[in-house]
């Protein structure tokens, strides 16, 4: 007849069993323990002294593996709130772009608005200057010649060149597309 031994003060006769579950990282702990939970099923009390030293043996391998486990979540919660920091960071990065750029456009529209002003003036200075100036060499002939309405349409007429103040604006550049996928589903507690 089979005769099973149990841990500790468990009788003869009884089957103590125990399941243990152990992370990918303590699979070698794992295996020492399944080992020696194995060797429940021998017979007889000549083994009782050597399964005593198996008992040992899996008390130490389950502390390394309560070690492994504590650190696995120490590192873990680490990780979390890294993890959370990036995407903190990057969420009030990418904030800060939008707000730049919006401010950017918005001093830009201004600034554009006040160049075609004060070109439009310069404009209007250099033509009423040329026209000014046809009139004072008319009257300035005046004394030589006498001048005709034909003179002085010549100088109310005149289309002074005002190229030299044209301004090019150009477009906008398109607003870069701030990236959030490297934080995405990051979730902070």
């Amino acid at each position: 007849m089979e005769q099973h031994v149990g841990l500790g003060s468990a009788p003869l006769g009884w089957r103590i069993s125990a399941k243990v579950v152990f992370t990918q990282a303590e699979r070698s702990a794992s295996d020492e323990c399944t080992a020696c939970n194995e060797g429940y099923q021998l017979q007889g009390t000549t083994c009782y002294v050597t399964l005593e030293g198996q008992q040992g043996r899996c008390v130490q391998a389950k502390g390394v593996v309560d070690s492994t486990e504590a650190a696995c979540i120490a590192k873990n919660e680490t990780l979390q709130q890294l993890s959370c920091s990036y995407s903190v960071s990057l969420n009030d990065a990418c904030q800060t772009l939008d707000t730049c750029r919006s401010n950017a456009e918005t001093a830009r529209a201004a600034t554009y608005a006040s160049v075609r002003i004060a070109v439009e003036s310069q404009k209007a200075a250099l033509a009423s200057l040329e026209k000014a100036t046809c009139f004072m060499e008319l009257l300035s002939s005046a004394s030589q010649k006498n001048f005709t309405w034909d003179d002085y349409r010549t100088c109310t007429e005149m289309n002074p060149n005002t190229d030299a103040f044209n301004v090019t604006y150009p477009d906008i550049v398109a607003a870069p597309v701030c990236d959030l996928s490297p934080a995405g589903g990051i979730v902070c507690l």
